[in-house]
């Protein structure tokens, strides 16, 4: 929004209120010279376009919050949401308008998500992404016609004579001996502000010209449960558990005290007090969180915590490549800080953090490769609540060189959560890459992109990158930012793209790490497994045929008596490749599988949902807390990946990479708590029951493992009959292309029966 009008005061004009309703009787008692008309009154229109004077419009008309739940008719929905409003802009002559407030609503906040399979039982999701249509409407409206424009989105109003927030709920439900229904067991945090003060706002806002979007809302959350422990009575509430509801929602106050940061709220307590007319057994805490609503200004740009030697360089190179990829740099010597490198600020961490309160940080890049491992775990904790990831640059013993760039960002390594000893990466191995090109498919997943990163350090000739996410291969290839990366965007099933790649580069090394890995999603897109995880490593393996080359495919302990459409797929494909490696057409291949159980730093792990839930103060879902999984970190896992390929003893293994003792995930979820210093008693834990296919426990071999070294051991499996084998493929090949699902899940489970 950039048009500014520079028409009448507003405060000497008229203000016309669209839309009955609490919040416009009571606008319309303090506002001067207001009025309240209907959108849809006809002839209150024509009337303001005969008298030709300018006015101020807030529209507050929308479908009634407190009918929210049961809409029987869209049609009538969306007339009061949209249509009349739009009917309204239709009618009035535009020059007469001075300035717009929308009253828009803090539910668009959280709102835009892909749940589509979530019931929307109280219509929540369908009232919100209307008003964000009514904000752009409106938007539109006035951009084009020069009219200053506001957004407002209200927080959660209560006040005297107001009959629908749940602090009335509350106060009535006690006052008359009622049930109580609270949502999400109370657990939600909310921003809860008075009528007086929400009008006193308006007034303010009102006489101001910037276009802006304000939050209003105190900025200050409060959990719904401590305002019930506070009361008497609290036998008579009645808590119930709801999967929609909101966790946090807080205002972003700094639009607002920018302009009157004396701005004084009443509080809540004292509101109570008044109605309740007794004292409270309890005190109500005020639950303060930094936690942002999801339409929150992001933060263009990593921020790069350390204006030192390593932070300098990988700012450069991060330039070089990209003029915004670096927002500003964060330092504690107070030397540094207040200077400008590169064009970007160097600030405090106390500025950090009150950038962080205001808007969203996607990523805070750690570059101080001196800090020793216990300094880097302190600076993580003291970053995770202010930004959405964190990356890190090793320590100078692991740095590759002194020109620091993309290729040396990484994850923090998670690994002493599971005490898992440390793991020095091999960096011998790396050597054998010089100058020889290699395919890694999958190369923009969690393995497949780490396995490209350590393969890149070995300099190889050409790196051909075979990805058929579009986003995920632009991401890679951006990180690994080198001239000897090939991005090649394209499907595992085409056999003419990749007998085509093998032609012209004649691989010495190819690492198979296309694959879907996520047991609940396969269980029903059984189809989709069968295409990418089987027929696909069928495809690349026959493209393989005459050619010397080291094959090595990634697996997964769910291979392994597998009961799972994911394990099933997994294992089907190590068998065919075992089986037909032997064949004459294939003795100049090297195959080596390669087995081993759940990695830190994946997407999607188990992990990264439990550190996600605890930043956003949501409940922690766990399948069920007898479970256990094997662990090992993603940056070792790959390095034995790639140790495993050149291990010449042993064509056609099997290798079961060693991942120590199981750990219970309880246990693991317990250790994460733990680091992030919250209380664990404290902490919401549901249990959600294992899906289908899923097991309590994972084995990494059939038969006893025979240890090569410390950190590789070989497995000896079931031999299958090749007749048996094609068999099987060909007919999962059939059903695949005519997609029959039910058959082929037949076919795939009884193949192992």
């Amino acid at each position: 929004m950039h048009v500014i009008s520079f028409g009448i005061q507003s405060y000497n004009m008229k203000t016309i209120i669209l839309g009955s309703g609490y919040l416009s009787n009571n606008l319309k008692k303090k506002l001067f010279n207001s009025e309240i008309i209907s959108a849809s009154d006809i002839s209150k229109i024509n009337s303001l376009n005969q008298k030709k004077k300018k006015f101020n419009l807030i529209i507050n008309s929308f479908y009634k919050s407190s009918e929210l739940a049961n809409i029987s008719s869209y049609e009538f929905f969306l007339k009061k949401s949209l249509l009349q409003i739009s009917v309204f802009l239709d009618s009035i002559n535009p020059r007469l308008i001075n300035k717009i407030i929308y009253t828009s609503s803090a539910a668009v906040y959280n709102s835009i998500n892909d749940n589509i399979d979530k019931i929307d039982t109280s219509n929540r999701k369908l009232y919100s992404s209307t008003k964000i249509n009514a904000e752009n409407l409106l938007n539109n409206f006035c951009n084009k016609n020069n009219i200053s424009f506001s957004i407002f989105r209200v927080f959660n109003i209560y006040g005297p004579k107001e009959n629908f927030s749940i602090i009335s709920k509350i106060i009535n439900s006690l006052k008359k001996n009622k049930i109580l229904k609270i949502l999400n067991k109370g657990q939600s945090i909310r921003d809860f502000i008075y009528i007086d003060d929400v009008v006193k706002i308006y007034n303010i806002l009102l006489k101001q010209k910037k276009n802006d979007v304000y939050d209003i809302g105190t900025g200050i959350g409060i959990k719904i449960l401590d305002i019930i422990n506070s009361l008497p009575k609290i036998q008579t509430s009645k808590i119930e558990n709801h999967a929609n509801e909101i966790e946090i929602s807080i205002a972003n106050i700094a639009n607002f005290k920018k302009i009157k940061p004396e701005f004084k709220f009443n509080h809540l307590k004292s509101y109570l007090k008044k109605q309740m007319k007794k004292n409270f057994i309890n005190k109500i805490s005020d639950n303060i969180s930094i936690n942002k609503n999801y339409l929150s200004k992001n933060i263009s740009g990593s921020i790069i915590y350390g204006c030192g030697y390593a932070g300098v360089k990988l700012a450069k190179s991060l330039l070089n490549f990209d003029p915004n990829s670096v927002y500003c740099f964060v330092d504690d010597h107070s030397s540094k800080i207040g200077t400008i490198r590169f064009g970007k600020n160097v600030i405090s961490f106390e500025d950090l953090f009150i950038l962080s309160k205001n808007n969203i940080i996607s990523n805070i890049i750690i570059a101080i490769p001196s800090l020793s491992e216990s300094k880097l775990t302190v600076l993580y904790k003291k970053l995770f609540p202010l930004c959405t990831s964190i990356s890190v640059l090793p320590n100078k013993k692991e740095l590759r060189n002194k020109d620091i760039s993309l290729e040396d960002i990484g994850e923090i390594d998670l690994s002493n959560l599971i005490n898992r000893r440390t793991f020095v990466l091999n960096k011998n191995i790396l050597k054998q890459f010089s100058n020889k090109n290699v395919l890694v498919t999958g190369g923009g997943g969690s393995i497949g992109s780490e396995i490209c990163r350590q393969i890149l350090q070995g300099k190889p000739r050409k790196l051909i990158i075979l990805e058929h996410s579009e986003f995920a291969l632009y991401k890679i290839v951006k990180s690994l930012n080198s001239s000897a990366v090939i991005p090649i965007l394209g499907d595992i099933n085409n056999f003419f793209l990749l007998k085509k790649l093998v032609a012209k580069y004649q691989f010495n090394y190819v690492y198979h790490a296309a694959a879907y890995k996520h047991v609940s999603l396969l269980e029903q897109n059984v189809l989709s497994a069968i295409k990418n995880n089987i027929l696909g490593t069928k495809t690349l393996f026959k493209s393989l045929e005459n050619i010397k080359t080291n094959l090595s495919i990634i697996s997964t302990d769910k291979a392994v008596q597998p009961t799972s459409i994911l394990g099933y797929s997994k294992r089907l494909s190590e068998i065919f490749c075992q089986a037909f490696s032997k064949d004459k057409n294939y003795r100049n291949l090297k195959l080596s599988i390669i087995r081993f159980g759940n990695v830190f730093g994946s997407d999607g792990s188990v992990i990264q949902l439990f550190i996600e839930q605890l930043k956003n103060k949501k409940s922690i879902t766990i399948t069920d807390k007898r479970a256990e999984r094997y662990f090992m970190s993603i940056k070792e896992a790959c390095n034995l990946v790639l140790q495993s390929s050149h291990l010449k003893k042993y064509p056609n293994s099997v290798f079961v990479l060693n991942m120590g003792k199981p750990i219970k995930i309880l246990d693991m979820l317990k250790r994460i708590i733990k680091f992030f210093d919250y209380d664990y008693s404290k902490t919401n834990i549901i249990e959600t029951g294992l899906v289908k296919g899923e097991k309590l426990k994972e084995r990494l071999s059939y038969k006893n493992l025979i240890k090569i070294n410390n950190n590789i051991m070989l497995a000896k499996d079931p031999i299958y009959k090749k007749d048996k084998i094609l068999k099987c493929l060909n007919t999962l090949e059939e059903l695949a292309v005519i997609s029959d699902q039910k058959n082929a899940r037949k076919i795939l489970k009884s193949f192992f029966a």
